[in-house]
Protein backbone atom coordinates (compact mmCIF):
# COMPACT_ATOMS: atom_id res chain seq x y z
CA UNK A 1 0.00 0.00 0.00
CA UNK A 2 2.86 2.54 0.32
CA UNK A 3 1.79 5.38 1.51
CA UNK A 4 -2.03 5.12 0.89
CA UNK A 5 -2.35 3.88 4.09
CA UNK A 6 -3.17 5.56 7.33
CA UNK A 7 -4.14 5.30 11.22
CA UNK A 8 -6.24 6.61 13.12
CA UNK A 9 -8.06 5.47 16.43
CA UNK A 10 -11.49 4.40 16.77
CA UNK A 11 -13.87 6.95 17.81
CA UNK A 12 -15.36 6.76 21.03
CA UNK A 13 -18.87 7.57 21.68
CA UNK A 14 -18.02 11.39 23.56
CA UNK A 15 -14.80 13.60 21.97
CA UNK A 16 -13.70 14.44 25.35
CA UNK A 17 -13.35 10.83 26.30
CA UNK A 18 -9.96 8.95 27.33
CA UNK A 19 -9.02 7.55 23.71
CA UNK A 20 -8.15 3.93 24.72
CA UNK A 21 -6.04 0.69 22.63
CA UNK A 22 -4.95 -2.01 22.84
CA UNK A 23 -1.10 -2.75 24.81
CA UNK A 24 2.22 -1.89 23.72
CA UNK A 25 4.70 -4.21 22.88
CA UNK A 26 4.77 -7.43 24.93
CA UNK A 27 4.15 -7.82 28.48
CA UNK A 28 6.07 -9.08 31.14
CA UNK A 29 6.31 -9.30 35.33
CA UNK A 30 8.27 -11.04 37.60
CA UNK A 31 6.78 -13.99 39.83
CA UNK A 32 7.44 -13.71 43.75
CA UNK A 33 9.08 -17.15 43.42
CA UNK A 34 11.84 -16.48 40.89
CA UNK A 35 15.15 -17.64 41.69
CA UNK A 36 16.83 -14.86 39.86
CA UNK A 37 15.22 -11.54 40.32
CA UNK A 38 18.41 -9.78 39.63
CA UNK A 39 17.82 -10.64 36.11
CA UNK A 40 14.34 -10.82 35.57
CA UNK A 41 14.59 -6.96 37.04
CA UNK A 42 17.10 -6.50 34.50
CA UNK A 43 15.32 -7.91 31.35
CA UNK A 44 12.86 -5.50 32.38
CA UNK A 45 14.77 -2.38 32.26
CA UNK A 46 16.70 -3.49 29.70
CA UNK A 47 12.72 -3.01 28.06
CA UNK A 48 11.82 0.04 28.77
CA UNK A 49 15.70 1.25 27.37
CA UNK A 50 15.58 3.68 24.57
CA UNK A 51 17.88 0.95 22.51
CA UNK A 52 14.63 -1.38 23.19
CA UNK A 53 12.17 1.23 22.08
CA UNK A 54 14.10 1.75 18.99
CA UNK A 55 14.04 -2.00 18.28
CA UNK A 56 10.65 -2.59 19.16
CA UNK A 57 9.66 0.17 16.98
CA UNK A 58 11.44 -1.25 13.93
CA UNK A 59 9.74 -4.67 14.53
CA UNK A 60 6.26 -3.30 14.88
CA UNK A 61 5.52 -3.00 18.04
CA UNK A 62 5.18 0.63 19.94
CA UNK A 63 7.54 0.95 22.49
CA UNK A 64 7.13 0.25 26.14
CA UNK A 65 8.70 3.72 26.94
CA UNK A 66 6.46 6.51 25.19
CA UNK A 67 9.13 9.30 26.02
CA UNK A 68 11.65 7.52 23.83
CA UNK A 69 13.02 9.30 20.95
CA UNK A 70 11.74 6.67 18.07
CA UNK A 71 10.54 9.18 15.57
CA UNK A 72 9.40 7.35 12.40
CA UNK A 73 7.35 8.42 9.52
CA UNK A 74 3.78 6.99 6.96
CA UNK A 75 2.18 4.19 8.97
CA UNK A 76 4.15 3.70 12.02
CA UNK A 77 4.41 7.45 12.24
CA UNK A 78 0.58 7.91 12.53
CA UNK A 79 0.22 4.46 14.69
CA UNK A 80 2.98 5.93 17.07
CA UNK A 81 0.82 9.18 17.13
CA UNK A 82 -1.91 7.80 18.32
CA UNK A 83 -0.41 5.45 20.59
CA UNK A 84 1.10 8.58 22.70
CA UNK A 85 -2.11 10.15 24.23
CA UNK A 86 -3.35 6.74 24.74
CA UNK A 87 -0.27 6.05 26.85
CA UNK A 88 -0.31 9.39 28.25
CA UNK A 89 -3.64 9.13 29.50
CA UNK A 90 -3.95 5.34 31.04
CA UNK A 91 -6.19 4.15 27.83
CA UNK A 92 -4.18 1.13 27.93
CA UNK A 93 -6.43 -2.26 27.49
CA UNK A 94 -5.09 -5.91 28.10
CA UNK A 95 -4.63 -7.58 24.87
CA UNK A 96 -7.56 -8.68 23.30
CA UNK A 97 -7.11 -12.81 23.86
CA UNK A 98 -5.87 -12.05 27.15
CA UNK A 99 -10.34 -12.61 27.40
CA UNK A 100 -10.41 -15.74 25.47
CA UNK A 101 -7.91 -17.20 23.00
CA UNK A 102 -9.28 -16.48 19.54
CA UNK A 103 -10.58 -13.19 20.61
CA UNK A 104 -8.32 -10.91 18.16
CA UNK A 105 -10.06 -12.53 15.57
CA UNK A 106 -13.49 -12.75 16.17
CA UNK A 107 -12.90 -9.07 17.25
CA UNK A 108 -11.49 -8.06 13.43
CA UNK A 109 -13.34 -10.33 11.59
CA UNK A 110 -16.62 -8.85 13.37
CA UNK A 111 -15.52 -5.36 12.97
CA UNK A 112 -14.82 -5.52 9.35
CA UNK A 113 -18.61 -7.45 9.17
CA UNK A 114 -20.12 -3.99 10.10
CA UNK A 115 -17.84 -2.06 7.94
CA UNK A 116 -19.30 -3.71 5.33
CA UNK A 117 -22.66 -3.99 6.69
CA UNK A 118 -23.23 -7.77 6.68
CA UNK A 119 -23.03 -7.97 10.39
CA UNK A 120 -25.07 -5.73 12.59
CA UNK A 121 -23.70 -4.48 15.84
CA UNK A 122 -26.11 -6.60 17.93
CA UNK A 123 -24.66 -9.22 16.15
CA UNK A 124 -21.48 -8.64 16.34
CA UNK A 125 -21.35 -8.02 20.75
CA UNK A 126 -23.31 -11.32 20.62
CA UNK A 127 -20.53 -12.91 18.82
CA UNK A 128 -17.79 -11.71 21.18
CA UNK A 129 -20.13 -12.73 24.46
CA UNK A 130 -20.04 -16.43 22.59
CA UNK A 131 -16.53 -16.33 22.21
CA UNK A 132 -15.82 -15.50 25.90
CA UNK A 133 -18.38 -17.66 26.96
CA UNK A 134 -16.87 -20.89 24.67
CA UNK A 135 -13.55 -20.48 26.73
CA UNK A 136 -15.09 -19.45 30.08
CA UNK A 137 -18.09 -21.55 30.35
Amino acid sequence: MGDNAGFFLLPNERADATPVASGSSVAYSISSRTEHPDVAAAFLDHMSSAEAARIQMDTGFMPVDTEADVATEGLTGDIADSFGPVAENDGIVPFPDFAAPGMIDRLTAGLQGIISSQTTPEEYLSSLQETWADHHG
